[in-house]
């Protein structure tokens, strides 16, 4: 399960140059054209606190009579797969627009925890009282029917029966440099790291006195999605 990362300052920091910088991981749909979609409901406000990445090769043994080991020839390699949780929750309070996030840094007030506790206990004291007007701030729905999409096809509309016009879509994960290698700033192309969501998984933890979803625990199964072969040079980073 993953932690709240309320550690002194807030939300997971790296410091560069003496200077803080937080950074946001985030989940977005490519277009048919090869389009990053940004999307406000794609942003991960507090960032997973693990990833774990696997990936496999076929390697095939052929038995040799009287060698003391097999022959190892190389067919091909299994599919990469990233496995993670995030803790979505709408207490954002102070962390500045979600439209700035992708290609710059935020700056999180140290009020931020204080700020969250405020909000949780005044849903709180609506359950109390039964007020008939209930706070929407922290309601998730959004959020979460934006992960329940990345998992369903298009159809369009002929003659009153469903035509299927594309496959659920492929994704760009935003993770910094946990996962991928390469920035999206220049668009997507064939050596782009893109993924597509083969499971989802939704445990609501806490919901509104309204029975809204407040906070959920969200776990991703992410598949890479190569158009091409990629080679071993592809991950070494040229200074």
């Amino acid at each position: 399960m993953p932690i709240r990362q309320f550690q002194k300052r807030g939300l997971a920091r790296a410091v560069k140059n003496g200077a803080d910088e937080t950074k946001f991981a985030a989940l977005f749909k490519i277009s048919p054209a090869g389009q990053l979609l940004e999307n406000s409901a794609g942003y991960f406000l507090l960032n997973p606190t693990t990833f774990e990445e696997t990936k496999g090769a076929n390697w095939v043994q052929s038995s040799i009579a009287g060698q003391s080991d097999p022959v190892l020839q190389w067919v091909s390699s299994g599919a990469k797969t990233i496995t993670f949780d995030a803790l979505v929750t709408l207490d954002k309070a102070g962390m500045g627009p979600e439209s700035q996030l992708l290609k710059s840094d935020v700056n999180v007030p140290a009020r931020f925890p204080a700020e969250i506790a405020a909000k949780l206990y005044a849903a709180q004291i609506n359950a109390v009282l039964g007020q008939e007007k209930l706070s929407t701030d922290l309601d998730i729905t959004m959020k979460l029917n934006y992960y329940r999409s990345l998992l369903y096809p298009v159809y369009t509309k002929n003659k009153g029966r469903k035509k299927l016009e594309s496959s659920p879509p492929i994704l760009v994960l935003l993770s910094g440099r946990t996962i991928t290698t390469n920035d999206y700033d220049l668009g997507m192309t064939n050596k782009s790291t893109m993924w597509v969501l083969t499971e989802l998984k939704i445990k609501t933890t806490k919901m509104l006195p309204n029975l809204a979803p407040m906070e959920a625990v969200v776990s991703f199964t992410l598949v890479q999605y190569a158009p091409e072969s990629f080679s071993s040079d592809d991950f070494i980073i040229q200074e």
